[in-house]
C-alpha cells in the first residue's frame, strides 16, 4: 500500500468507529446523560423497549413504549423514565419541509414527521 493512501484510509476507519447515530442504547441504572438537541434514545427498562425523544432545546419531548411484555411493565418503565428525565414537554411548534414529488410534509422543529390521524371516511 502506498504511504499517502494509508492515512486517509485510517482516518475513515477511525471516524467510522467513533461516529454514532442519533440514538443510543443506555442502561436505566446509570445516571442519564443530558439530552442533545433532537436526540432519540432507545432504552430497555423493566423489560420494556422505550424510545425517548428530545426537543430542539434538549428537553424531554416524548416517551414511547415500543414493546412491553405486559401493562405493568409498561407503567413501571414510564414511571422510571419520569423519575430519571422528568415529565415530557412536547414542543407543539411545527414547520413544513419538502418531501418527494413536490409535496411538503409537516414536521416538528427537529424534522420528525408529524403523524396525524386520518379523518373518518364520509358516509
Amino acid at each position: 500500500m502506498r504511504p499517502h493512501l494509508s492515512l486517509p484510509i485510517a482516518l475513515v476507519f477511525a471516524l467510522a468507529a467513533c461516529s454514532s447515530g442519533s440514538s443510543s442504547q443506555a442502561d436505566a441504572s446509570a445516571s442519564p446523560e443530558p439530552f442533545v438537541s433532537c436526540e432519540t434514545r432507545q432504552l430497555q427498562i423493566e423489560g420494556a423497549d422505550v424510545e425517548v425523544d428530545a426537543n430542539v432545546d434538549a428537553t424531554l419531548g416524548a416517551v414511547i413504549v415500543t414493546d412491553a411484555p405486559n401493562d405493568g411493565s409498561r407503567e413501571r418503565a414510564l414511571a422510571e423514565v419520569r423519575k430519571e428525565y422528568g415529565s415530557p414537554k412536547p414542543d407543539t411548534r411545527t414547520t413544513t419541509r419538502p418531501w418527494h414529488l413536490g409535496l411538503i410534509r409537516k414536521t416538528d422543529m427537529c424534522g420528525r414527521p408529524i403523524v396525524t390521524d386520518s379523518p373518518p371516511p364520509s358516509p
